[in-house]
């Protein structure tokens, strides 16, 4: 899918759409002679834009007081969804209190998920949309996945419990919880509920299992003044990244350590 632009919060394709709509309704369906319909070869290399101006005077051709409702109504939706883009926006970057559902925030600003690409990378492609910010439940949420993806295992406490297996389903709960690191005080605790399935051949699979508001992130700030709490499956999509990670490190950790000495034989038969 297309980025979307953090000056109008618009994607390309949106804002071609856009443009058609509008001059179609300020010609009010006259045809433009010049504008044909296009073959499948010509969607293929042509810009979004010229893809939806020709498809706006496609339209007109066959109806041209059908074009005009259409594209008022394309209007309609396409500034709707700016609307709540902006508003998203707002909300994560002004204290206003209460939990922020990041499953809201995927849904209208995001084109990739953590499951896809890593929380970091994620985090890093919601600031490109919504701006870098010095305060606010942005820049904590920011905060919270660097210092989740980099402090010291020694300054984290990992907790996890699996339940009786369901089926072929293991149903893990997962917590992790910081108060500090060696370079700054920021404290934040993860839930989640994990549901881990194994195939015939052995491979894993791990995902988020449970309603959004299951899978809980809460962040302070190094003064203790700020406090957010995040909720929603992408919550649990980053907590399936740190948790594997962790228990990598865990197995490497543990693959490398020196063998403990075998007790010492005083007299042996």
């Amino acid at each position: 899918m297309d980025a979307i632009d953090p000056t109008t919060l618009l994607s390309a394709r949106e804002q071609a759409a856009l443009a058609a709509a509008e001059a179609v309704v300020a010609h009010g369906g006259a045809l433009d002679p010049h504008m044909t319909s296009l073959a499948d070869w010509e969607r293929q290399v042509l810009s979004p834009e010229a893809i939806a101006a020709a498809e706006a005077e496609a339209a007109q051709a066959a109806d041209p007081v059908g074009a005009v409702n259409a594209a008022r109504e394309r209007i309609r939706v396409i500034r709707e969804r700016q609307a709540t883009r902006t508003d998203v926006v707002q909300r994560l970057r002004i204290e206003a209190g209460g939990p922020l559902d990041l499953d809201f925030v995927q849904d209208h600003l995001m084109r990739i998920s953590p499951a896809q690409a890593g929380p970091t990378v994620w985090v890093v492609q919601l600031l490109d949309v919504a701006g870098q910010t010095e305060r606010g439940p942005l820049r904590r949420l920011a905060a919270a996945v660097s210092s989740m993806s980099q402090r010291r295992d020694g300054h984290v406490t990992w907790r996890s419990r699996a339940d009786q297996p369901y089926g072929d389903v293991r149903y893990v709960t997962v917590s992790a919880s910081s108060e500090g690191g060696a370079f700054t005080t920021r404290r934040w605790r993860l839930d989640s509920t994990l549901a881990v399935t194994q195939d015939t051949y052995g491979e894993l699979r791990v995902r988020p299992y449970g309603r959004g508001d299951e899978h809980t992130l809460t962040v302070s700030s190094r003064s203790g003044e700020g406090r957010t709490d995040y909720f929603g499956h992408v919550v649990g999509e980053m907590a399936v990244r740190w948790w594997m990670a962790y228990l990598a490190r865990e197995a490497v950790r543990a693959m490398v350590s020196p063998s403990p000495a075998p007790p010492s034989c005083v007299t042996c038969d």
